[in-house]
């Protein structure tokens, strides 16, 4: 099967490397920071020094955990594996961190602390336990991983897809893609849900594709084969005369404008723009434009 899907014993030696990586940064109630994960580096002898900080936002721990056990989980390992590498068993590894996402779920099934963009770290928490609990059948993930899939059918925009939050009211290809892929995943696992729940889903996409344009789908709106940047509410002028032109959403910025970019270096029209009145403009880090 991995020979047919163009894998080899060097693909395989490097999942596994990355694997051991992921292992050596877990902390010890289960979770990966985002910021933090340094602080694991140089505990093994084998592994002296500290990689490189890069940190991100530390409100989205939740959803780089359920990343990483993903990865796990789709490389087959389980709660209940026993394979060990730099002294640490992997199933030991996606038990903790599957008990790290558990205890982070809200009596409706949330799997994120309800503030900011966090149905992304709710929908890949539920996807990793959907994935848990069809992987290795166990009881122990049941019930989290049902009222996880019953919130997201919940938070869902009627007749649409689901965006940053709770019913928001907008929709956006990326957060819906999240959510179809947890519905899914708890379909295969044999948990029962909503399907009416997809039919929203595909009429969202439907809204958003130019059957016209080589079947292109848009982010928040239909792409058309003319954006415009200075309409895009991601859009900013960053007065460095070197790269005066930036995007908020692809977080670069250069001497063209951005939508020009995109399509050069891709051959695809910018799939992130998203119309000003669609939602208040923000400024180049974030918040407000005012």
């Amino acid at each position: 099967l991995i020979a047919r899907g163009g894998g080899s014993a060097d693909t395989e030696a490097g999942v596994i490397a990355a694997l051991r990586w992921l292992a050596r940064h877990q902390h010890a109630d289960g979770h990966w920071s985002v910021t933090g994960y340094t602080s694991e580096c140089g505990k093994i002898k084998e592994y002296p020094g500290s990689c490189a900080p890069n940190p991100g936002d530390a409100a989205h721990d939740g959803g780089v955990t359920a990343l990483s056990l993903l990865a796990f989980l789709g490389a087959g390992f389980h709660h209940g594996s026993k394979e060990t590498y730099d002294g640490i068993c992997f199933g030991d590894v996606v038990k903790n961190g599957l008990k790290y996402l558990m205890n982070r779920q809200d009596a409706e099934g949330c799997l994120a602390p309800r503030r900011g963009e966090y149905m992304y770290d709710h929908l890949l928490s539920a996807l990793a336990l959907c994935e848990a609990y069809g992987l290795s059948g166990s009881d122990l993930f049941k019930a989290s991983a049902k009222k996880g899939v019953d919130f997201t059918v919940a938070a869902q925009n009627d007749g649409s897809g689901w965006r940053y939050s709770y019913k928001s009211g907008d929709s956006d290809s990326s957060v819906t893609g999240w959510a179809v892929m947890a519905l899914k995943s708890a379909e295969l696992s044999g948990l029962s849900f909503n399907r009416n729940a997809y039919d929203g889903a595909k009429a969202w996409y439907d809204s958003v594709t130019m059957a016209e344009n080589g079947n292109s789908v848009g982010y928040v709106a239909k792409v058309d084969g003319k954006v415009n940047c200075f309409d895009c509410v991601h859009f900013y002028i960053t007065w460095d005369k070197s790269f005066p032109r930036g995007c908020r959403a692809l977080s670069f910025k250069g001497r063209e404008m951005p939508s020009v970019t995109v399509l050069s270096s891709s051959g695809m029209e910018c799939q992130r723009f998203t119309p000003r009145e669609s939602e208040r403009c923000r400024g180049p880090h974030g918040g407000s434009g005012a």
